[in-house]
């Protein structure tokens, strides 16, 4: 071991003042500020128990309140910055150190029962609190009080503990010692702010006896064989605490192996204990396996400990400061997002009569399955003038102060952000230069943050942003231009200058989480279900009205309803059909249960299949292929159709049926074309390959004007809507489920299958045999669509369709990202970046919009490739595109331009439909190749999509 060298941090905690927030984060570390940090009561109460043996009689933990208060005191000032909470923590300080007996000893034990209980774990408290403090205390001569009574009080515990002397695990009679092991932590911060050797000798006697009595789970975490609960000893919050002291230890000391055990167990302890909500222990305050204990009802006492939250927070913002590991940042985040900001009593609702000012600020358990908040004060004591408070009231508040030091940081080549939350950073830049951060956003209910740079001075530096590892699909530009990003840190280094805009989408949908996934083991759990949406865990409460927790539920579509809808403020709202008939709501879990009167659940035990909780899926799609069926089918009846430039063309399907006699799940596609033709590539080769897949398939050739002589309005949308219909209407004859039938269109055509999805139900038909048969789609396939009129639009198609001056409210009508409701069906989007025909950005806005609405999709992205690539397949490449029937709207205008049927227009104009494709030189043909092996595998993502939300 080199004593000489330190370990150093990736990341540094910028100075106190950095940060100012806006926001539920900030209302709420406001709140336990001014109802709990500046009660002067309270801290007189705490302080008062150290004036007599208070804990002698029952060995008790009251002599931990002051310290751990003090602590997230001072954690909480250095966001705040308040001059009334500096004056609150002073005075507790000055009167903390009267307490102190002639050689320095500060306890709630007497002399005569000192060194058992929970004495030392109380000693650990007050040396934080005075070292908490000390970091911030503005006032020399006190820190030189403050000093000297640490090291008094850390003599007297070296002059009784020791080699030679006694042991410090026989120093409590519970947890084999655990908890006064963690008195490691001041002592080595002691040594820090002295340098002096017997401190750090101390801490390496401490660490040398490995935590417990049965056991040394310092060298088990750094063997990395178990998971903590596997260790003789689970008490979770206490061996927590011992970890944290055992990095600064190895911080102090350089030694790697240390650093190591540390690292590895926090990663055992994420992987193995963290849950939902970002708390652990479903057997009250142990480490469990909870993970998979999260969906056990086998033990329905109190679970989630706060002091578990806090310390694991606390213990993710060391590590990720240690290893600049953003998984702990990820961690961090769903903490404080569910556990901790649910624990906030923000109703202050009575939990024990004898609670000081009749309330707690903190709730003490979390549940995850149906159950109450507020079941229990924990670590419940009564003190002398016959109130009482609680362990996991007085830790809370460091909580809040762990997220806001560590959401953003320091670094070697400049600045991290790892907590998107409204408001203002204000750091330096590695030259040394100011550097402000503002931040807009409403994430993590809102997808989008907007952070602008303010410098002095242009200066090249990078800034680090945190891509949380849910996020599969970030959005990322910096000053207008897109940016790759993927989970991780994002890392932009560049010559930032005033005014630099950096915009992050994060984009969310709500994922259901099934207990049969929840890692090895799982397989025997009960089934159970939960919601996920971004790092939100969403919760069912009897909040709600009618809404009953009880028995198990079979979900169904979900969609993201009004706030207003809920009985109490949330945050967000979701609404999911039942399958067994009407809805359930869900609020995100922070919000609910505020009133400790009403049950609230994140899992759900779950009908059907064992742990699916949604409809039965079928492995596989049908794959059986016999003698295709071939046939074209007008869909319009004589007189129906009436668009005045069709030139005699009447729009049509050719159907692709399997010859047998089972049930096929049905697919209609939309050609592209700009509305100018229909594209033959994207018409005969798409239909056979669902074909090919267990699908009866068939292709719409509909209206279009190549020559933007009178615009197309509803047309189009009116022959799709038909179509449709059509199918269904002969659903017998077809052999497809009317109730699985799926659209896919193409460009323009993916602009028409969008419009159908969005405006089914303002197209009426004017067939009466069509009366009651539904044109909604089930769900839809929308390859490099044409979207928007706005900024990206592809102008060809809208000229086509609405003529090259629109009416603006049509023009709206038609941009497709303003009409998405949550009636609108599942949508599968893909396209590439390059296209540089239809901009990729028109499939990214219908995904936010359908995000935003609630509705169910996936949207990929691939990296590159031209428009209008079909299949992206060889036969693509060979420009063989089968049957060319698509191309007859374009066959009869360019007839009837010949017999001079329209007049003013050359006999040629429609020659370029009809042109032969010229021969590409080998290096295009190379990169389409490329291209293609990228995309390609589209067809089978889509189709793995449909099994999905077809229940196929």
């Amino acid at each position: 071991m080199n004593m000489n060298t330190r370990l150093t941090d990736k990341l540094s905690v910028p100075a106190p003042g950095s940060w100012s927030y806006s926001g539920p984060f900030d209302q709420a570390v406001k709140f336990i500020e001014r109802h709990q940090l500046l009660d002067a009561e309270l801290w007189a109460r705490f302080a008062e128990q150290f004036t007599r043996p208070s804990d002698d009689h029952d060995l008790g933990w009251r002599c931990e309140y002051w310290g751990k208060l003090m602590r997230g005191g001072a954690m909480v000032w250095s966001y705040t910055r308040s001059p009334e909470l500096y004056r609150q923590l002073e005075a507790a300080a000055r009167t903390m150190l009267k307490n102190a007996e002639y050689d320095g000893r500060i306890s709630t034990y007497s002399r005569e029962a000192e060194f058992q209980g929970w004495d030392i774990w109380g000693r650990k408290y007050v040396l934080l609190g005075m070292e908490y403090f000390y970091d911030i205390c503005a006032d020399e001569s006190l820190k030189g009080e403050l000093l000297d009574s640490l090291r008094a009080q850390a003599d007297c515990l070296l002059a009784h503990f020791g080699p030679g002397r006694s042991d410090l695990r026989e120093a409590s009679c519970h947890w084999e010692g655990l908890n006064s092991s963690s008195v490691l932590e001041p002592v080595v911060r002691l040594y820090n702010m002295t340098g002096e050797r017997k401190y750090l000798d101390f801490a390496g006697y401490i660490v040398s006896l490995g935590g417990i009595q049965s056991a040394n789970i310092f060298e088990l975490a750094s063997e990395d064989k178990l998971d903590p609960w596997q260790y003789p000893v689970t008490k979770a919050y206490e061996m927590m605490s011992c970890f944290e002291g055992l990095l600064e230890y190895a911080r102090a000391t350089g030694d790697e192996r240390w650093s190591r055990a540390v690292v590895n167990f926090a990663h055992r302890v994420l992987n193995s204990d963290i849950t939902i909500i970002g708390s652990a222990g479903c057997t009250h305050e142990l480490f469990d396996h909870s993970r998979l204990r999260q969906a056990d009802p086998e033990f329905t006492g109190i679970m989630q400990e706060t002091c578990v939250t806090v310390t694991w927070m606390k213990l993710c913002g060391q590590v990720l400061r240690f290893t600049g590991d953003p998984v702990f940042g990820d961690a961090m985040e769903r903490s404080l997002h569910n556990a901790l900001l649910g624990a906030v009593n923000t109703r202050m609702v009575s939990r024990d009569p004898l609670s000081p000012g009749g309330w707690l600020p903190f709730d003490s358990y979390s549940p995850l399955r149906a159950g109450l908040r507020g079941q229990a004060v924990g670590g419940r004591m009564v003190m002398a003038d016959n109130t009482i408070y609680g362990c996991c009231a007085a830790i809370g508040a460091a909580g809040f102060g762990a997220a806001a030091q560590h959401s953003a940081f320091l670094t070697e080549k400049g600045a991290a952000v790892s907590l998107y939350l409204p408001g203002t950073l204000s750091l330096q830049t590695p030259g040394g230069n100011r550097l402000e951060i503002r931040m807009d956003t409403k994430y993590p209910v809102g997808e989008d943050i907007t952070l602008e740079l303010s410098v002095d001075t242009s200066e090249k530096f990078e800034l680090d942003l945190r891509i949380p590892g849910w996020c599969k699909v970030p959005e990322v530009w910096v000053n207008g231009g897109n940016v790759p990003a993927e989970p991780g840190w994002l890392k932009l280094e560049r010559v930032w200058q005033d005014g630099d805009r950096v915009s992050l989408r994060l984009p969310m949908s709500v994922e259901l989480i099934s207990s049969s996934e929840l890692g090895e083991g799982s397989e025997e759990l009960p089934p159970y279900v939960a919601l996920m949406r971004g790092p939100i865990a969403l919760a069912a409460s009897e909040e709600f009205p009618g809404d009953d927790l009880s028995g198990p539920v079979e979900l169904g579509n979900i969609r993201q309803v009004r706030v207003s809808e809920a009985p109490f403020g949330a945050r967000m709202v979701f609404e999911a059909e039942l399958k067994s008939g009407g809805q359930m709501r869900f609020a995100d879990y922070a919000s609910v249960g505020k009133e400790y009167d009403k049950n609230i659940a994140v899992w759900l035990p779950c009908g059907g299949e064992k742990g699916t909780g949604i409809m039965n899926r079928a492995d596989h799609l049908i794959t059986q292929e016999t003698a295709m069926q071939k046939q074209k089918h007008p869909i319009w009846g004589p007189s129906e159709y009436k668009y005045r430039l069709s030139a005699g063309f009447e729009p049509f399907i050719v159907s692709y049926i399997h010859s047998d006699s089972m049930t096929h799940p049905a697919i209609l596609v939309t050609p592209g074309g700009a509305y100018g033709f229909v594209a033959p590539s994207e018409a005969e080769p798409v239909a056979i390959e669902f074909y090919r897949s267990g699908y009866n398939a068939f292709v719409l050739t509909y209206t279009v004007n190549p020559l933007i002589l009178e615009p197309l309005l509803m047309q189009p949308l009116n022959d799709l809507s038909r179509a449709v219909r059509f199918v269904r209407k002969n659903a017998s004859d077809f052999h497809i489920d009317p109730g699985k039938l799926a659209v896919c269109g193409f460009s323009a055509g993916g602009h028409l299958s969008a419009s159908l999805c969005v405006h089914w139900q303002d197209v009426e038909d004017p067939g009466p045999e069509y009366a009651g048969i539904s044109n909604r789609p089930d769900a839809a396939i929308l390859s490099y669509p044409v979207i928007t009129g706005g900024e990206y639009a592809h102008r060809g198609s809208f000229d086509a369709l609405l003529g090259p001056d629109p009416d603006p409210e049509r023009l709206h009508y038609m941009s497709l990202e303003t009409q998405v409701t949550e009636k609108a069906p599942p949508c599968f989007l893909w396209q590439t970046a390059e296209d540089d025909c239809v901009p990729v950005e028109n499939s990214y806005l219908f995904a936010r919009a359908c995000k935003a609405a609630g509705v169910r999709f996936a949207h990929h992205v691939f990296t590159s490739g031209q428009h209008g690539l079909s299949l992206a397949n060889d036969a693509w490449l060979a420009n063989d595109h089968g049957d060319t029937y698509t191309m007859a709207p374009t066959i009869a205008l360019r007839d009837m331009l010949k017999s001079g049927g329209i007049e003013g227009v050359p006999e040629d104009a429609l020659d370029w439909a009809f042109a032969p494709p010229g021969e590409p030189c080998p290096e295009y043909v190379k990169k389409l190749r490329q291209d293609c092996g990228i995309a390609r595998v589209w067809p089978e993502l889509a189709k793995a999509w449909l099994t999905a939300e077809l229940g196929i």
